[in-house]
Formats: C-alpha cells, structure tokens, sequence
C-alpha cells in the first residue's frame, strides 16, 4: 500500500478530495485510429484480485510490456446481471462518474486516467492510458488498455473506481521492474 495514501503521487488531489476528476458528459467521437501495436510483448503473470466489493469484482489479469508502453487486461464481475444491478452498459453506464474508471499512477508521480489518454487535439501526450476492445456476457466483461510509457524503476499503481457498485479508488501496486524486464523480451512483428 501507498503510505499517506495514493492520492499524494501526482502531488495533490482534485478539487473534491479525490483521484478522479469530474468527467463532463459528451458523446465518445471515435473518427480516430490508435497506432497499432509493432511488437509481441513480453508477458507477465499477475491475476491480481484489485478489488472485491460487496456487488462486483476487479481483477487485474495478464500484463505485457514492449519497449513503448505495456497492455493489460482487466476483468469486471458481477454478482448480479449489469441490467439487474442499474448498469444497463456493464461496467459502463450512461454517467461516466459512476461507471468504471481506471487509472494509472507512475513511478514518476505522473496520473494517467482512460478519459485523458488522448489530448484534445487529437495528438498523443507523452503519458496515456487508452480501453481497448473487450468482450463478456452479463455477469462479467474484459477490457483491454493499453499505456504509454513503459514506467521507470519504481512501483505502477493500477486505480479502479465504479461507484455504481459502491467501490471508491482502489489501488494496486505493481514492481516496474517486472514490466521492464518483460519488454526486453519483446519481439518486432516485422522489421
């Protein structure tokens, strides 16, 4: 665990006490494709419970790294169909700050969140954190991410909140020198 809490290593909190800002509501334009990946990246095993609350579960499962960031896969359950428990979308609904929401925070002291992996002009910022595709059935749903930078020496905190389901930024911590390691093992998928 972070000593003093996590909410110190980007330096401050938001306004309101919090890791998360307020995400105003618009719809998502996706008129944009992310840069494919270039490599197969090096695995590393975590299946790391992140939090299990009283209503749903997130689980931090496979983890690569390739010299220009890593990708993760997290996995959302529920103990109830999403429908059932007021989340029509699964773990997203029609209100982004109740919905699932993860973030990253680096050894650098750098906060990435999903809903900034992108500048406003369209152009990518030298810290990100981005969903990917995903796929599930009404109790459960994965979603892959991808961040960039591989991190520096230190510890990576992966953040989730989903306040529909009553979880509050829970945190957990990550050697970056296992990510580092595992994208020397990266392999080119052409040259």
């Amino acid at each position: 665990m972070v000593s003093g809490g996590f909410f110190d290593v980007d330096g401050g909190l938001e306004d309101d006490g919090t890791f998360f800002p307020v995400v105003p509501f618009f719809p998502h334009e996706d008129d944009f494709d992310a840069r494919p990946a270039v490599y197969v990246g090096g695995a590393i095993s975590v299946d790391a419970v992140v939090v299990r609350g009283d209503r749903a579960v997130v689980v931090l499962r496979s983890v690569s790294a390739r010299p220009d960031g890593f990708l993760f896969q997290l996995e959302s359950h529920a103990l109830e169909r999403w429908d059932m428990l007021g989340a029509p979308g699964g773990p997203w609904g029609p209100d982004p700050n109740e919905s699932l929401r993860v973030g990253l925070a680096y050894p650098d002291g750098t906060k990435v969140l999903t809903e900034h992996g992108w500048t406003p002009d369209r152009q990518m910022g030298t810290h990100g954190l981005e969903p990917g595709g995903g796929g599930g059935d009404s109790w459960r749903y994965e979603t892959n991410y991808r961040a960039w930078p591989l991190p520096g020496p230190g510890t990576l905190t992966f953040v989730v909140r989903w306040r529909a389901m009553g979880i509050e930024d829970a945190r957990y911590e990550l050697d970056a020198s296992r990510l580092i390691e595992a994208a020397r093992r990266a392999e080119p998928l052409w040259d």
